[in-house]
């Protein structure tokens, strides 16, 4: 049976292939390394079936009925698997369901929740984003617990705990990313949004300092080491990271705020025409992007300066 020694090498061939002597990611098993090799499993079954029911004086139409039934039985588990792989959270949720207390599930979890926060708080929500940042912080808990020296851990933790108002918390957990790893910007900078809003402006400053020297090209420690000049009483220096900002072509909460936030220094500066200019281009963003839905600042400023 020729087919059967096809399907076996190609079987054999393409297993070697995914089946990971050399290891891609975090992953030493995947669903889809299976696919390619079981091709060469469904060319035995498809071609060796009814050959082999021939030999035996079987006809061929008697398989139909019991392929009919096999196919229907399959495509029913077909269909209840591919819910596992709705969303990212249903696919974190069954790895979960799966294998326990899987630090990777529970890191993707605590990062998807936080997001969502993110977006809840933006659109006026901030009940909901309360509850979706505490389960954030009960999965990077979780994540901790099994990789302590895990300093990314330790930064979303301390977002998390910064976002329900556990301040002092959330400083602590941000040092103990920067002992583990003296080089994280995004903890320098998160930590420098934290020391600004205590006040500390410029601890804050440094640490969005130490970010950039990091990561030249990191919008979000520009952006807010914008602000931070802004409150230090450094217009030209808050204005300087703006533009920086907007010349690295960031998402639209970015270009949006920048703008808006450039157009009121320039608007107390005097120079009216650049700031107006600003300002419709932030209101044209917000129109389409839909990132100021509470505030719609640039059409309140707008109005305010009486060009609107």
């Amino acid at each position: 049976m020729p087919v059967v020694t096809m399907g076996w090498l190609w079987y054999v061939a393409s297993l070697i292939a995914a089946i990971g002597f050399v290891q891609v990611g975090l992953q030493a098993r995947a669903d889809r390394y299976t696919y390619l090799p079981l091709v060469g499993v469904f060319i035995m079954i498809a071609w060796g079936v009814p050959k082999l029911a021939r030999s035996r004086g079987i006809k061929v139409r008697v398989l139909v009925a019991p392929a009919v039934v096999a196919l229907g039985a399959l495509t029913v588990v077909a269909y209840t698997q591919v819910e596992t792989w709705r969303d990212s959270e249903a696919v974190y949720r069954q790895c979960l369901l799966a294998s326990g207390n899987n630090w990777f599930a529970h890191s993707g979890l605590g990062c998807l929740q936080e997001d969502r926060a993110a977006e809840l708080v933006a659109r006026g929500n901030p009940q909901e984003a309360d509850r979706l940042n505490r389960e954030a912080v009960e999965h990077f808990q979780q994540v901790l617990a099994v990789l302590p020296q895990f300093a990314d851990a330790h930064n979303n933790l301390a977002r998390g705990l910064g976002a329900i108002g556990r301040k002092d918390e959330a400083i602590a957990e941000y040092q103990e990313t920067l002992r583990l790893d003296p080089n994280h910007a995004p903890a320098h900078s998160n930590l420098a949004g934290a020391l600004l809003n205590q006040g500390k402006v410029d601890e804050a400053i440094a640490h969005y300092q130490r970010a950039l020297e990091i990561d030249p090209e990191y919008v979000d420690a520009h952006y807010n080491i914008a602000i931070a000049y802004k409150v230090r009483g450094e217009p030209d220096n808050s204005i300087e990271h703006y533009r920086i900002v907007l010349g690295l072509h960031p998402n639209a909460f970015f270009a949006y705020w920048a703008r808006n936030d450039i157009a009121l220094i320039l608007m107390h500066k005097g120079e009216v025409e650049e700031a107006l200019r600003l300002l419709r281009e932030a209101a044209s963003i917000n129109e389409t992007a839909r990132v100021d839905l509470v505030k719609d600042a640039a059409r309140r400023n707008l109005a305010l300066f009486g060009k609107e």
